[in-house]
């Protein structure tokens, strides 16, 4: 776009009729504390599941190569390449069926004070338009600059990312395979859904293996071997993480005690859901709660800092 194209343009634009309405923004929620990287191999997707910090936060997976699929809670989202996926804040999740060991994933992770504006595209995938394209390289473009990572505040990418999510928010989202007509999808695919649903269900309830074997009409030993060929974990260590992702949420977003919060989840008391939460997140349930509180309370005070004017520079117009 250069000056002529613009001048060409203006003769086009419509007569105002009224001067005091105009065009307002729906949904428009401004993303914070943004970061961006990118994932090349299936062994440091796991990583992602070691950071107690990320539970608190969304998710956002572009997939630039290499098809694969993420179990969100209750169900499977499959994604291929030029495919996006939304993951919520604490949300359980697991990757599953990479295509191939080499894979070329973007993930954006941010906080959001009106998570509710985003709620169309939970547990969707979204193909990316042209558009949503261009938007994702600016936003990429503004992460490579020099000095990208000192700044503490950084508008341009902020916007450059709410618009993209408008983008997805505006795209149609891709629907699930085998939940249409005459279709029930991929055995694999039927397989890791009736465990999600299965799990998530009966997470209050301390079950064993075999009764959910026996839900899935399948001997033991064939269930831990087909588990472990699909999710890349034993039962045990999924059944414990996915309880443990459940308990993060609780003590950050209710004031239920961890007596309360072990029942939801279903440990058998409170002194084993804090022996687990500790021995998987490195920190107790209580210094993982004063964490996430101090943590939000320093955030806030470091941005007004960090966008107060420095000494000499004009102040802003009253």
């Amino acid at each position: 776009m250069n000056l002529a194209e613009l001048q060409r343009k203006t003769p086009a634009i419509p007569p105002v009729e009224n001067y005091y309405g105009g065009v307002a923004h729906s949904n428009l929620s401004i993303p914070d504390y943004i970061l961006v990287f990118a994932r090349r191999t299936p062994q440091l997707l796991g990583t992602l599941q070691k950071n107690f910090d990320h539970h608190h936060r969304f998710v956002l997976i572009v997939n630039l190569e290499t098809g694969g699929a993420v179990g969100i809670d209750r169900q499977v989202v499959r994604f291929g390449e030029g495919q996006s996926v939304l993951i919520f804040p604490h949300q359980f999740h697991h990757y599953l069926n990479l295509e191939r060991d080499r894979l070329n994933w973007l993930f954006i992770t941010f906080e959001l004070k009106t998570p509710d504006s985003l709620m169309a595209l939970k547990n969707q995938r979204c193909d990316l338009s042209p558009r949503a394209l261009e938007l994702l390289g600016n936003l990429l473009d503004c992460t490579l600059e020099p000095g990208f990572r000192q700044q503490g505040v950084n508008n341009v990418l902020a916007l450059w990312l709410a618009l993209f999510l408008n983008e997805l928010l505006r795209a149609e989202r891709v629907p699930q395979p085998g939940r249409g007509r005459g279709g029930g999808g991929t055995q694999a695919e039927i397989f890791v859904e009736r465990v999600h649903q299965f799990l998530v269900g009966h997470m209050k309830e301390n079950f064993t293996l075999g009764e959910l074997a026996r839900h899935l009409r399948m001997s033991e030993s064939y269930l831990r071997s087909l588990f472990r060929r699909h999710f890349g974990v034993s039962i045990g260590h999924y059944v414990r993480e996915s309880r443990l992702a459940k308990a993060a949420g609780l003590i950050h977003n209710s004031d239920l005690n961890f007596s309360q919060i072990a029942e939801e989840c279903g440990f058998d008391s409170v002194y084993s859901f804090s022996r687990a939460f500790k021995r998987t997140n490195g920190i107790s349930p209580s210094e993982y709660r004063r964490f996430v509180r101090s943590s939000s309370a320093d955030r806030a005070t470091s941005k007004v800092a960090d966008e107060k004017p420095l000494p000499g520079s004009p102040a802003p117009p009253e």
